[in-house]
C-alpha cells in the first residue's frame, strides 16, 4: 500500500533532484533541512547513515527535534522557499495527488 508521509515524499523528491544531482540520502537530508542544521540550537544534532536510511524508508519517524522545529511558522516559510528554490512545491503537490486515499496523519 501507497502512503503519502515523509518516507514517500522524500524519496520523490530525492528521486527528481538525484536525476540531474547524484546525491547521497545523508547530503539530501542535510540540503532539505539546511535551516535546521544551521541553527545554533542544533549544533549537537546529526545524521548518522543507519538512521537517515530508516527515515527514507519509514522504518522510523522523522527525529521529534526536527518535527518540532518545522512546526513553528516562520521555519515552516523556510521549508517552503526551500522547496521553491526546488520546483519541489510542483513535485510535493504530485505526489500528494497520486496518493490522496493513503493520506495519514502518521
Amino acid at each position: 500500500m501507497n502512503r503519502c508521509d515523509f518516507s514517500s515524499i522524500s524519496t520523490c523528491l530525492k528521486n527528481h533532484i538525484s536525476e540531474s544531482n547524484q546525491m547521497s540520502q545523508p547530503d539530501f537530508l542535510y540540503e532539505l533541512f539546511e535551516d535546521f542544521m544551521d541553527d545554533p540550537a542544533n549544533q549537537d544534532f546529526s545524521m548518522d547513515n543507519g538512521l537517515v536510511c530508516r527515515w527514507m524508508t519509514g522504518q522510523t519517524k522523522i527525529s521529534p527535534k526536527i518535527s518540532a522545529y518545522y512546526s513553528k511558522p516562520s521555519n515552516q516559510r523556510k521549508l517552503a522557499h526551500m522547496f521553491n528554490a526546488w520546483n519541489g512545491s510542483r513535485l510535493l503537490q504530485k505526489a500528494i495527488s497520486n496518493n490522496r486515499k493513503y493520506l495519514r496523519s502518521d
